[in-house]
């Protein structure tokens, strides 16, 4: 478990974070069921990806076109999993993301494939207290890691579940 990045994060949903095995990461989903569906948000369509252990998958798109790339991407990064349209499943999940009600509050899973460097900075980017930015500097000083910038922005850049792992919070120092 990640734990929490602040006293409320996300409406106050509890993010909770599991890394898939390296066997999981081997075998590209083989026998991995991810449910998926394009709903609105506040930030225009957003295509959700699930598993039975997490959403995997968290995009952001203006056009309703953009599914077919979102979806093209999931398929690259499991390219042995079973992919199923649930979008009532997908509708729950955005309700419980974007929610500002405060009955909104419940845990939320999320499943990173990455490697375990890479796990190491998305679980930083939680660490990150709501309304407030680091610059990649200090991001990479939290983590004892102040001579990996570099690697540290590149695996912000792999993130896949946008706006649930914050990546939107860490910024050049300019």
């Amino acid at each position: 478990s990640c734990g929490l990045s602040g006293g409320s994060r996300l409406h106050d949903l509890m993010i909770t974070c599991e890394s898939v095995t390296p066997g999981e990461y081997k075998t590209w989903g083989e026998g991995l069921e991810i449910s998926y569906g394009t709903q609105l948000s506040p930030f225009g369509y957003c295509f959700i990806a699930l598993t039975e252990r997490g959403v995997c998958k968290l995009a952001f798109f203006d056009a309703p076109e953009g599914e077919i790339a979102a979806l093209e991407e999931l398929n690259a990064e499991w390219p042995k999993a079973k992919f199923y349209e649930n979008v009532p499943l997908t509708d729950t999940v955005l309700r419980q993301v974007f929610s500002k009600s405060d009955g909104a509050s419940g845990k939320l899973n999320v499943l990173l494939k990455g490697t375990p460097f890479q796990i190491q900075v998305w679980e930083a980017l939680l660490k990150i207290p709501e309304n407030e930015v680091v610059s990649y500097q200090q991001l990479a000083a939290s983590m004892g890691k102040s001579s990996s910038v570099r690697a540290i922005a590149s695996a912000i850049g792999r993130n896949n579940i946008g706006y649930l792992v914050p990546c939107h919070r860490v910024i050049r120092s300019t």
